[in-house]
Formats: C-alpha cells, structure tokens, sequence
C-alpha cells in the first residue's frame, strides 16, 4: 500500500471511529448525493430581515466537517461520477416515459399522439482519447495502424483506458483539434439549440397545415 493510500485509509478509520463526526460526515454525503467528485465550497452567509435588520441565520462552511460544503458535481458521465450519472438517468427517463404516456402534469391524453425520437448530434472537433466497449469487454481507445497525423503524432491509441484515465477527452493530436471551434460552438450553442427548435416546429407546422402558434397551443 502506498503512503498516501495508507494516509487515507487511517482517515477513514478515524472518522469511523467518532461517531459525532462520522454521522456529520454522513450526512454531508447524503446531502452530495453521495458524488465521487464533488465541489467543495467555501464561504459563510447571512438571513437579515429587510425592515428590522434582524439577523434571522447564519452559515459557516467552517462548521461543516473537513471546512467545506459539498455540491454534487451533477455529471452525466458514468465514467466520471457514477451516482450522479444514475441520478440524470433516471430524471431523463421520468421526462421521456411522462412525455409518452403522461403523468408528471402530462395528460394521459398524450398517449395517442404519435412520437419521433430525434437524435442531434454535436459536431466532432478532433479525435480524443475515450473509453469504449464490446458486449461488457473493454476495448482499444482508438485502434488503427501506426500512421501518423500531420504533425507527426500516433493517430491510433492502442491504450485501454481506465475510468479515472486523465487522458480521457484529451486530442490525440493538440495541433489537430480545433480549439477555438469548440469554444465558439459551445459559446454559442444555447442560441443555436433556440433556432434550431424554432426551425423543427416550423418546419412541423408547415407539414400539417398548421400555423406555428397554432401547432404551439395544441402542445
């Protein structure tokens, strides 16, 4: 065992051990969602009644255990945080079953409307490093042969990558990916995402003769 491993798990026996603490600390967890990477916080806040200037609560992360306040990272990848991952999932899935038959403030009624599933894929803006998988089995990041990119570099990646791999979405080639067109789409995507909806209910109107307010009242 490392030392740092070591280090850590006396820690964690320690905190076993105090059942003040530990029941603090559990709770503190519950209250992440139980996140394997959550963000740590910093910070105190006060409640002042607006008309007296009464302080009505305070708040000091220095009371909590380890000084910080944890916040669920709110990850959607399992490869990076598992619970939260979980968590998303079945919020999406509550979305798309309420949207099929109903409930969740949906009319049943919804039922026998007819349904598209429509897949919008983002654009790639360079190969990277990733995890991927047949029938359970994990598999080569990036196999191929031993060509080279135009800066020289391996376009291939032989390497089974672990889930905590910190090479996970990095290019394989920095000189290849396309830097600043991944931060002007994803500076601008929440305005293409609104033309792109406007686009799909017009389009969806015009195809059943109905005006897009129209088409928008019926739901």
């Amino acid at each position: 065992m490392t030392p740092a491993r070591h280090d850590a798990l006396e820690h964690v026996l320690r905190r076993a051990a105090d059942g003040g603490t530990f029941d603090a600390w559990s709770d503190r967890g519950r209250t992440a969602r139980w996140c394997t990477n959550p963000i740590r916080l910093l910070g105190s806040s006060r409640v002042i009644h607006s008309g007296t200037g009464e302080i009505q609560g305070t708040f000091s992360s220095a009371e909590l255990p380890d000084g910080v306040l944890l916040k669920a990272c709110g990850q959607r990848r399992a490869t990076v945080c598992p619970p939260c991952s979980a968590i998303y999932k079945g919020d999406a899935w509550q979305l798309v079953v309420a949207g099929l038959r109903g409930g969740k403030g949906v009319p049943e009624s919804v039922a026998g409307h007819p349904a598209v599933f429509l897949t919008l894929t983002a654009p790639s803006f360079g190969t990277v490093h990733s995890t991927r998988e047949l029938g359970g089995t994990a598999r080569p990041c990036r196999p191929g042969g031993p060509e080279t990119c135009v800066h020289g570099r391996p376009a291939a990646c032989e390497s089974v990558h672990e889930a905590q791999d910190p090479h996970l979405g990095e290019p394989l080639c920095e000189d290849c990916f396309d830097y600043p067109g991944a931060v002007l789409w994803n500076a601008t995507v929440p305005e293409l995402w609104r033309r792109t909806t406007i686009g799909i209910w017009r389009s969806l109107a015009l195809q059943i003769g109905f005006s897009r307010t129209a088409l928008a009242r019926k739901g």
